[in-house]
């Protein structure tokens, strides 16, 4: 419907089609895709999240929206009222405020990530944030392995966080916990928590609502193809209920960008029939370790001690350092002036460093530019 049509197949220009590769008809690349998106790549994706994550036993069909920044958007759309409270940390992916603090005009409520020594998760800080709401509905996001610090949970801190769920909810709390798992399966540690917490979360109880958000931007390296998944999960959930979400949440698709782009769903729906593509992920991730490894080493050096301190990090691209006696942004633009060296300032003490980019000769040769930078900036009387 509401495409133009040639000997019985949608009409192209040939200039267009021999850009693509042959194995793609007429039909699979060029007429619009379902709001929902292709149905055959919506259940192999519930395949592949399921086969990472055996703790998801039951949830709604994966809905395709144009990568995760449009489907966090979509939440809002469905969820969020002005003035709605959202529980960050205060380690969060600086989008969460342009989408749900601007655009929804939500509240953006965050509590401090770690504790001052830097020991791991604010457990204490999260519970605190989540039991002083006086409104009957609790908006959790859960981003992990987490954008910027790069920390994925440990079990023990996974068990915190449903049993405080589990407490919200005995306390007649309506909760939403939203998992943003953009670097799922990007961890570098045995101790890391190995799936995301959206299995668990959604046979917790029939109050909480679990919105799992993921796709293949990071976890398959295809950040251009735009191309990202919501799935639903709510102990209980009915067919009747999780059609019932999948058809209002089409609903803001359609009203926004009315679908999905067809071609990266073509393409990520036939990679994801290849025997080879496992392999592949796992490939790439052994070199994000290896990577992540060495950032790791330089970074805890000694010789660093005077210059920052380290957040805790253990899995995906990045990690954060915070400076001592100067500003993150004043150091960023010595970086990148002085040393063609790009970074981001998230605070004003901290900056992120993208280990993901840096190949193994250049992590060491990047911190004693981050030192340098630091260097040239401390007060005379304070330089190291």
């Amino acid at each position: 419907m509401g495409i133009a049509v040639e000997n019985s197949q949608p009409m192209y220009l040939e200039s267009v089609k021999k850009l693509v590769p042959e194995s793609f008809s007429a039909e699979e690349i060029f007429p619009y895709a379902s709001s929902k998106g292709l149905p055959e790549l919506r259940k192999l994706w519930q395949k592949r999240q399921r086969l990472k994550n055996p703790s998801i036993k039951q949830s709604s069909l994966p809905m395709v929206t144009n990568a995760l920044t449009h489907g966090l958007s979509l939440l809002g759309n469905l969820f969020f009222n002005p003035g709605d409270q959202v529980i960050l940390p205060d380690q969060f992916w600086g989008n969460y405020k342009l989408l749900w603090g601007i655009h929804h005009q939500a509240q953006i409520n965050i509590f401090s990530m770690f504790d001052d020594q830097l020991n791991g998760l604010n457990l204490e800080a999260l519970q605190q944030k989540a039991f002083c709401q006086d409104s009957d509905k609790v908006v959790l996001v859960l981003n992990f392995p987490n954008n910027p610090t790069g920390y994925t949970l440990v079990e023990e801190e996974s068990q915190y966080i449903l049993k405080l769920c589990s407490e919200l909810t005995a306390k007649g709390k309506k909760v939403i916990v939203v998992c943003d798992d953009a670097y799922a399966g990007l961890s570098f540690e045995e101790s890391c928590k190995k799936e995301s917490l959206f299995g668990e979360l959604s046979e917790l109880d029939s109050k909480l609502l679990a919105v799992k958000i993921d796709g293949c931007t990071k976890e398959h390296f295809m950040w251009g193809f735009r191309v990202g998944f919501v799935t639903f999960g709510i102990k209980g959930g009915t067919e009747a209920l999780y059609n019932a979400l999948e058809t209002k949440l089409a609903g803001s698709i359609r009203g926004g960008i009315s679908n999905v782009n067809h071609i990266g769903q073509r393409v990520l729906l036939e990679s994801l029939k290849s025997s080879c593509i496992e392999k592949e992920v796992e490939d790439k991730k052994s070199i994000l370790q290896a990577r992540y490894f060495k950032t790791k080493e330089v970074v805890f050096s000694s010789k660093y001690k005077n210059y920052w301190d380290v957040y805790p990090f253990n899995s995906g691209y990045f990690m954060c350092l915070r400076l001592k006696g100067v500003e993150a942004e004043s150091v960023r633009l010595e970086l990148l002036h002085s040393f063609k060296v790009g970074a981001i300032a998230t605070s004003k003490t901290d900056l992120r460093i993208a280990f993901s980019c840096l190949e193994l000769r250049d992590i060491e040769p990047l911190f004693k530019c981050v030192a340098e930078a630091v260097e040239r900036l401390l007060p005379a009387d304070n330089t190291m």
